[in-house]
């Protein structure tokens, strides 16, 4: 499908984006920006057993009956509430109002404590006596002062890139919303359940993301259990069983897409639009629409989550193209 914006970039499995010179313009060094910000990683998902499920007859499997239902449990929870997993909101008012770590044109922290132990240290009996030996430690200490100044110095311009970063965050600067992106990376954990995101901006105001997702690929088509001997029993769901958990899926994944940009940007809206695998009756071929088309608003989801249960009656509060039932599945939709 695709976005038509005059800005924009995709984020895809396994693939390190191509954002243009801007990340050129925040060197964040080895710490990067998640680290720099103590931004922790979202769990993934790992659930060996349900693969091996998937992969094979459940008659053969043989590993731990318990332990597989719990998989299964863990992973529709992840896929019907992908929105209760987004980051926290950055203040970048307050980042760009930090204070710097140090005075750079004196001894950062870690030098001084490396040159304290430069100056107070005292010579053993033996290198007292052998001056090539005082003359060696005392080149390993200063080697050590060298690379304590460095370190220093990194993390003063980790500093200085963010500080800058925020400025640009704030001025607008559609570019530098696209390096939070690219840097902060909040949707990788979508990105097992689907193929690829791109982002798109004509407006400071206001990001575009479209979801390549895989529902089919994302939703099992069974569920799991235990019998009363303890073994692993599948059940197949009906389709409208199925169907009407992929529905949630959907949704609760556009949620996620737009709390992830209202915590990460100062965006005041955020349009998702939904593209997955869709039969064409007309063909008989499979082929990729958009099933979920939506418009966000900061200030109006806050308040639909607190009163809202479901991601579907969240949906409802805004502005948005879907349509959907239970017997049939998605249908094509017009894009907001």
């Amino acid at each position: 499908m695709g976005l038509r914006f005059r800005k924009s970039f995709t984020v895809s499995k396994g693939v390190e984006p191509d954002i243009g010179e801007i990340a050129q313009d925040f060197n964040f060094g080895s710490e990067g920006l998640r680290r720099i910000m103590n931004i922790s990683e979202k769990n993934k998902t790992d659930n060996v057993f349900l693969r091996e499920i998937l992969s094979g007859n459940i008659e053969e499997f043989r590993g731990d009956a318990k332990a597989a239902v719990n998989e299964y449990h863990e992973l529709m929870d992840a896929v019907t509430g992908m929105h209760r997993r987004s980051d926290e909101r950055i203040d970048w008012n307050y980042v760009y109002n930090s204070p710097q770590p140090f005075n750079i044109n004196a001894l950062g922290p870690k030098a001084l404590k490396v040159k304290e132990k430069i100056d107070g240290y005292v010579p053993s009996a033996s290198e007292k006596i052998f001056k090539s030996r005082l003359e060696k430690k005392m080149a390993s200490m200063k080697e050590e002062l060298l690379k304590a100044m460095e370190a220093d110095e990194e993390t003063y311009n980790g500093w200085r890139s963010l500080v800058d970063l925020a400025g640009e965050v704030l001025k607008g600067n559609i570019d530098a919303y696209f390096e939070v992106i690219n840097e902060l990376r909040p949707l990788d954990d979508l990105l097992e359940f689907g193929v690829d995101f791109e982002f798109g901006s004509n407006s400071s105001d206001t990001m575009h993301v479209e979801y390549v997702a895989d529902s089919a690929g994302a939703v099992p088509f069974f569920s799991l259990s235990l019998s009363k001997t303890g073994r692993l029993q599948k059940t197949n769901l009906s389709k409208s069983q199925h169907n009407e958990l992929i529905s949630i899926h959907i949704a609760s994944s556009a949620i996620r897409i737009a709390k992830d940009m209202f915590a990460l940007l100062p965006v005041e809206k955020t349009v998702v639009h939904i593209v997955d695998n869709y039969i064409n009756e007309l063909i008989s071929k499979k082929e990729r629409v958009t099933v979920l088309s939506v418009e966000f608003e900061r200030d109006r989801l806050e308040i639909a989550e607190k009163s809202k249960i479901t991601p579907l009656d969240i949906l409802q509060e805004f502005r948005h193209n879907m349509k959907f039932t239970k017997s049939y599945g998605f249908r094509p939709v017009e894009r907001i």
